[in-house]
Parts: C-alpha cells; structure tokens; sequence
C-alpha cells in the first residue's frame, strides 16, 4: 500500500511534538523524503489495523519510560520498531543506546529517514537500526539493558523460544517491557485473533526463565503492560 503524503506529515507532526528539533526546517525535508519514498512499511497486520492512526495516540511513551526507570547510560532494543519508529526515535534522547529492530526493510530505511530528519545530529548516531529475520532477534550475549516489544507479541512464532533468545542478549537484572492489545472488543487494534490475553503472555514469561515484576490492565485504555526480569 502506498503512503500518502497527508498522513506522512502527520506522523512527522507527532513524532515533533514530543522531540526538540528545528520545526522550520521539517517541512521541506518531509516534502523530499516524501517523493523518494515508494512504498509504505508495513508489520504483519490486519487491513484494518493497518488503517488506524499512529500508536502515539493512544498511549504514552513518557508513562512507558517511567516504569522503566532512568534510561541513561542503558542501552535499549526495540523489537518491533516498525513501521514508524517513533517510540525508538523519542527514547533515543534518554538513552545511552537505542537499537531498532525490525522483519521489514522497509520499516527499517523508513526509521533511518526519520532519524535524520527529527532528531540533533548528536543524538541521530545513538539511534541504530538492525534488520532481523522473524525467528532471530540478533542480539549479542548480553548486549542491552532493557528490551521493549510494543504491539508485536502476538506476531512472533514459537513465542517462549524466541523469549529465550532475547533473555541471552539481556543483562543480568535488565527488564523485558510488553506492551499489546487487551483481549476484548475495543475500538481501535487488531481483531481477537491477533492478540495474545494478558495471562498467555505471564505465562510464557515463566516458562522462558523471566521474573514477571509488574503488570498493569489498567493505565493503558486499550492496552496491558507487563515487565519482566532477567534473574
């Protein structure tokens, strides 16, 4: 599905809103970036989800961060970072390291555009992009110190190995954060079959070797959260 430009720049808007940057100089930038790209990035979605509005609407990334603690100094994966990535690009000016990972090239050449258009050239280089296939997050033997996985838990195949997995590239101590759709009738999101009930995800925490440290159905009108330790 093509991008069209309206709702490009109203992503760039959002990502503005949260970021310092030089607003005067967006928008001609936005109009470039806007020609060459040709198609636009999509995770493995329903059509009708792909047809809501940006995550940032409805849920909040400083709330997110707060429960992670202070982020300077970590290092964070993102997994699942596409197709916008704007909450890798907003945590980037907190964290030591943020490394955006995704199955899609697309996704991934669309966060490296965007990188450079909203964030300081101090921080852009804080920002890495990794492509992975769907089985692999490549993550190297205790690499970061916190890894997030928002709206993309329920898309991931052979979930308590890949958990596994992601528990090797975690320091010892660091938090797994999920965050996905609630499991009932709401008005944005994926349809049922698309989600994963907020019990199935402690679960299969347990069973992959994590401590479950905090859950919260609550915060979050259409979401759950939960973080997970590493022993």
């Amino acid at each position: 599905m093509r991008m069209k430009f309206p709702y490009y720049l109203f992503v760039v808007i959002l990502l503005l809103s949260s970021i310092a940057c030089q607003p005067e100089k967006v928008e001609s930038k936005v109009k470039e970036k806007a020609k060459i790209e040709n198609s636009e990035p999509q995770k493995k979605i329903s059509t009708s989800y792909e047809n809501q509005q940006a995550p940032t609407i409805w849920y909040s990334p400083k709330m997110l961060t707060q429960r992670l603690g202070d982020l300077s100094g970590k290092t964070i994966a993102n997994i699942g970072a596409g197709p916008y990535g704007n909450f890798s690009i907003q945590i980037a000016n907190e964290a030591k390291k943020v490394i955006a990972i995704d199955i899609n090239p697309s996704a991934i050449r669309f966060i490296d555009s965007m990188r450079q258009i909203v964030l300081p050239l101090g921080v852009q280089d804080k920002l890495e992009t990794r492509l992975v296939p769907p089985n692999d997050p490549k993550l190297r033997f205790e690499e970061v110190d916190v890894i997030t996985i928002r709206e993309t838990y329920a898309y991931i195949s052979n979930r308590i190995l890949y958990l596994k997995n992601l528990k090797r590239g975690l320091k010892d101590g660091g938090k797994l954060l999920i965050v996905d759709f609630k499991m009932r009738r709401l008005p944005i999101g994926p349809p049922p079959s698309e989600k994963v009930p907020l019990f199935q995800v402690e679960l299969d925490l347990e069973k992959a070797g994590y401590r479950v440290e905090f859950v919260d159905d609550n915060s979050l009108a259409y979401q759950y959260i939960i973080i997970a330790t590493k022993p």
